[in-house]
C-alpha cells in the first residue's frame, strides 16, 4: 500500500494501425507500429518502501504515406480538468525528453528510452489543517531520458518530410520530487516538481542550461 511505484516486472505493449481512404483505399494506406517496453526492479533499502530502478525503451515506424508525424521532446505524465476547457499537466508521451519542448522533433521514425531511480522520503500522512487536502507519501528520483524522431533521407514519396531529416538524439537528466496528495480525502495525484538539465541535442533545448517544471502524474 506504501510503494512508491511498480515493483518487479515488466511491461510491454505493442499498436500499430493502418488506416485509407473509403474511396481509393489502394494508393491512400498507411501503416504504423510503436511498441513500448518498460521493467521495474525494487532494492530493499532503508525507508517506508522498495527503492525501485525503473527502464522504459520505445520505438515508432512509419510508412512514407503517414499523415501524422512521430514526436520526440516534452514531459510526460498525466492531465487534471480544473475547470471547463482548462487543464492542468501533460498528456502521457511516448518519445519523451523531459526539459525539451513537446515535439521538438518530428518523422516517421523514433526511439526512446528512459531511466529513473525512485526513493522514498517520508510518510506524513496528514491533512492540511481544515483544507480537503490530504498529503501521503513524499518521495524523489533521478532520471535520465533520450529521445529522438526523425525522417530517413530518400523517402521522396513522404507526406510528412520528402527530403528527409537528421537524426539528431535528445538526451537529458535531472530530479524530481513527487509528493502523492489526495482531494477530498480519496482521489488520489501525484504531484512533481522536476529540474532537467540537456545532455545531448542543446539546439533544441532553448535558451539557458536549466529547465524547471511542474507535472501531474509518473512519468511511466
Amino acid at each position: 500500500a506504501l510503494a512508491i511505484s511498480p515493483e518487479d516486472g515488466m511491461q510491454v505493449a505493442v499498436s500499430a494501425r493502418q488506416r485509407w481512404l473509403a474511396d481509393d483505399p489502394a494508393s491512400t494506406r498507411s501503416t504504423s507500429v510503436i511498441g513500448v517496453a518498460s521493467a521495474f526492479k525494487s532494492l530493499d533499502l532503508p525507508g517506508f518502501a522498495h527503492h525501485v530502478l525503473a527502464f522504459r525503451v520505445a520505438a515508432g515506424w512509419e510508412d512514407e504515406k503517414a499523415t501524422d508525424e512521430l514526436k520526440a521532446g516534452g514531459i510526460s505524465g498525466s492531465t487534471l480538468s480544473i475547470a471547463p476547457g482548462v487543464t492542468l499537466g501533460d498528456p502521457q508521451r511516448t518519445f519523451f525528453a523531459r526539459g525539451f519542448p513537446a515535439g521538438v522533433q518530428q518523422g516517421t521514425r523514433a526511439l526512446g528510452a528512459n531511466f529513473e531511480y525512485r526513493a522514498p522520503i517520508a510518510v506524513p500522512a496528514a491533512g492540511l489543517k481544515m483544507l480537503p487536502v490530504f498529503l501521503q507519501r513524499v518521495s524523489a528520483i533521478v532520471f535520465a531520458d533520450a529521445a529522438s524522431a526523425w525522417c530517413p533521407y530518400g523517402l521522396t514519396a513522404s507526406v510528412l518530410c520528402p527530403d528527409g531529416t537528421p537524426h539528431d538524439w535528445l538526451a537529458s537528466a535531472g530530479a524530481e520530487l513527487h509528493l502523492d496528495a489526495a482531494f477530498q480525502y480519496d482521489v488520489p495525484y501525484t504531484f512533481r516538481f522536476g529540474v532537467a538539465t540537456p545532455l545531448a541535442g542543446r539546439r533544441y533545448f532553448g535558451g539557458g542550461n536549466v529547465v524547471v517544471y511542474f507535472a501531474l502524474g509518473l512519468a511511466f
